[in-house]
């Protein structure tokens, strides 16, 4: 601060400065950073004015002025429009250490129980030095210690009463300052100390228990133990019962061995001090105890099976195993030891059965237990058995379908057709089936039949046919192939070929002139199209006229089906010599005139009948199909299409580009142009997105677009195919080339190609 050194002739009254009692002005400020300003008035004379500056003095009444220097500046002006110049006067601050205040505290604690006193937390230093803490008078009846910058007062053992100490502050710089600290200590009465306590007994025992016994061990630090025995928790496994008499029984709950526990608490009665809770550990021995079994009643049905399990159980949860006493007299018994059972009874027996069995637990066995078997009697199930039939071809013979078939319980039995023959028909009168054969050259034929009780049992048997040949059979003479090669787009291949040239395949039949009534049957068995035929491959001697069949200008017979997956038969006629049978066979083809016939192999088969009763067959020929590339066929309904500038447009639309081809997995389309651009819209790209296409530049600068893709894709995409006009109102004509390759991945020939160039018009 800046302030007067006042006296009898320098002094202020307020803001108003007197020099000789006359007011020479008034001041403001000079307080902290605020500049001390005197201004006068016309008394102020240069004496007055002097000595107002004499008395202006610098002063800090602050315990912690700081150490830095201050500088003063003064400037004077004379209120005439004179001024001196500034001058700075520099004051040197010393500063004083000051002493810190110690004061006094007090502190409580129990009777042999230390107490932390915190003297320094009402303790205070102007400065904020550390201070440290020295006891100069120690307690009468404790002990102090310094411990991090707080006091520990431990009284004397068992002393009660008031004590106190004295300490002194320090501030490291000289300052000092001492003050007292009372502690009064309080007494505590000691509580009984009750100990642990462990005793035994047996499983299902019980246990007579002495308190004196459990309180042996307890102690009560004031004196000669003088307690109430008070139960605080009892036994979880068990009973304790206060006798009244200084004793308590324990009783361990029925067949329970392993810890058990309960606890108590004594009370002091002097004082009435509780002591803490002290546990007796109460250990239950086991003792075997003796298992148990439980009887059973089991009900099944004649001619069945039923599984089970005997029970059994054990006090002691000891693992039990089971065994049979006495086994079952009407039926087999397959017993475990674990106690599952499975129990059959004899062959249709009824009635009532049993058996008996114990339990062990490894020391003993359980009293027997029983096991009662009601077995109810049922209608005994059919069985019907398969039967056998040998007939003449084209001929009948009957047999007893019941003679074999079972039915133990003797109902009468009706037998029911489920399935018919499939080459022959049948009648049944009581049982007995007559089967006669069609004549057809199958020399199997099967009958499923059911038979029935008429009280809801029911068996399935089957009757197998062997049909017998009554004459000699037609066969081929001569080794013939047994695989053919057929190729897409050739002429029909013969079905039977000889294997050595000049020896063709023949007919014979050794007991018929002629084949009147018979026929003979080509079929695909395996591998066919419905574009598959068999065609005749004729000549001036053989010939067919609609579905006749001509030999040498007489009506052999007449041909049916060949087409579509149907057989080929041909139905001969006593014209049907055996050298016009064999002329027949030799001309019979195979032919698929269909683009896309397919790669499969066709099996086929055949057999033939002489008319009298023989049939004769061959071995199955395998026609390979090798099929013959098929070029992609691009159309469009117009040649050019016309559009204006800037507006783009679906050329492919406007032109109807589509690409065809029948055989082809995969086609690769090139699309290009000089002058615009082509794209495809967002969503025909969202619907074939596994399509990946290419925009590039070919050698002669035009635009060229290229993708492959399968032909549904390709039509796509073509049918959505977007032309984009050079930019500017430009009048010009631009071509588009379309080029589509097959890629020559489906038969032979190789790759194949279709293009066609397309004029676009931008006017």
């Amino acid at each position: 601060r800046l302030v007067f050194k006042e006296d009898g002739k320098f002094f202020t009254v307020g803001s108003n400065i007197f020099f000789q009692s006359r007011l020479i002005g008034s001041y403001t400020g000079g307080i902290g950073t605020t500049p001390l300003a005197l201004t006068f008035n016309s008394n102020a004379d240069a004496q007055a004015v002097t000595v107002a500056l004499r008395r202006v003095s610098f002063f800090n009444g602050s315990d912690d002025p700081g150490a830095q220097n201050r500088t003063i500046s003064a400037l004077l002006t004379d209120g005439d429009g004179g001024f001196t110049t500034t001058n700075n006067v520099v004051f040197q601050i010393v500063e004083v250490n000051d002493a810190p205040t110690a004061v006094a505290d007090s502190a409580e604690t129990q009777q042999n129980q230390p107490v932390t006193i915190n003297v320094l937390a009402n303790d205070t230093d102007p400065e904020g030095d550390n201070l440290t803490i020295t006891i100069i008078s120690g307690p009468a009846n404790g002990t102090t210690q310094v411990v991090a910058g707080q006091v520990v007062y431990t009284p004397n053992g068992n002393f009660i009463g008031s004590d106190s100490f004295t300490y002194r502050i320090s501030d490291g710089n000289g300052g000092l300052s001492s003050a007292n600290v009372s502690v009064v200590v309080t007494e505590v009465l000691d509580t009984p100390v009750a100990g642990n306590d462990a005793v035994q007994t047996l499983e299902n025992q019980a246990l007579l228990i002495d308190v004196a016994t459990l309180i042996a061990n307890d102690s009560d630090p004031n004196g000669p133990l003088d307690a109430v025995f008070n139960i605080i928790t009892q036994p979880a496994n068990g009973t304790l019962v206060d006798n009244l008499n200084g004793t308590y029984t324990y009783t361990p709950d029925p067949d329970f061995f392993g810890s058990d526990s309960f606890t108590y608490q004594l009370v002091d009665n002097v004082g009435g001090h509780l002591s803490n809770v002290a546990t007796v550990a109460i250990e239950v021995t086991s003792t075997n105890n003796v298992p148990t079994v439980n009887d059973q009643n089991l009900q099944l049905d004649e001619d069945t099976t039923i599984a089970g399990q005997v029970v059994g159980s054990d006090a002691d949860l000891d693992d039990l195993t089971y065994s049979v006493v006495a086994g079952p007299q009407h039926g087999t018994l397959l017993f475990n030891s674990d106690g599952t059972f499975t129990y059959t009874p004899n062959a249709n027996y009824n009635g009532a059965d049993s058996f008996t069995f114990v339990a062990n637990d490894s020391e003993v066995n359980s009293l027997p237990g029983t096991v009662n078997i009601t077995v109810d009697p049922v209608d005994d199930p059919l069985v019907a058995v398969d039967d056998t039939l040998n007939v003449g071809f084209g001929n009948t013979n009957n047999v007893n379908l019941l003679a074999n078939d079972i039915d133990l319980d003797g109902h009468p039995l009706t037998v029911t057709i489920i399935q018919g023959p499939q080459h022959g028909s049948y009648t049944l009168n009581n049982g007995v089936l007559t089967y006669t054969h069609n004549g057809s050259p199958n020399l199997s034929d099967t009958i499923v039949y059911e038979i029935s009780d008429g009280l809801g049992d029911s068996d399935q048997a089957q009757l197998n046919i062997n049909v017998q040949q009554t004459s000699q059979s037609p066969f081929i003479q001569n080794n013939y192939l047994l695989t053919r090669q057929f190729t897409e787009q050739l002429e029909p291949i013969r079905v039977f070929l000889g294997t050595v040239s000049g020896q063709d395949v023949v007919v014979a039949d050794n007991d018929s002139p002629n084949f009147a009534g018979g026929k003979m049957v080509f079929t695909i068995t395996d591998g066919g199209a419905l574009t598959d035929q068999f065609v005749f491959k004729e000549d001036g001697k053989l010939y067919t006229v609609g579905a006749n069949l001509f030999y040498q200008g007489a009506l052999i017979g007449t041909v049916s089906g060949g087409s579509n997956g149907d057989p080929l038969t041909v139905n001969f006629n006593g014209n049907a010599t055996k050298q016009a049978v064999t002329v027949a066979l030799r001309r019979v083809a195979f032919f698929n005139g269909s683009d896309d016939p397919g790669s499969q192999d066709r099996k086929i088969s055949f057999y033939m009948t002489d008319g009298d009763g023989g049939f004769g067959t061959a071995s199955e020929i395998t026609f390979q199909i090798t099929e013959v590339n098929d070029a992609p066929v691009l159309d469009a309904n117009a040649s050019a299409v016309n559009s204006q500038p800037n507006t783009d447009f679906n050329v492919g639309q406007s032109l109807a580009l589509q690409v065809f081809d029948p055989d082809a997995d995969s086609l690769q389309v090139t699309l290009t142009v000089t002058t615009g651009d082509l794209y495809f819209d967002a969503l025909t790209l969202s619907q074939t997105e596994s399509v990946v296409w290419f925009m590039t530049y070919n050698a002669a600068g035009q635009k060229v677009l290229d993708f492959t893709a399968d032909q549904d894709e390709v039509n796509l995409l073509l049918n959505n195919l977007f032309y984009k006009p050079q930019g500017g109102n430009l009048n010009y004509a631009d071509t588009l080339q379309v080029e589509v390759d097959d890629l020559g991945l489906s038969g032979i020939g190789g790759t194949l190609t279709d293009q066609a160039s397309f004029q676009i018009n931008i006017s």
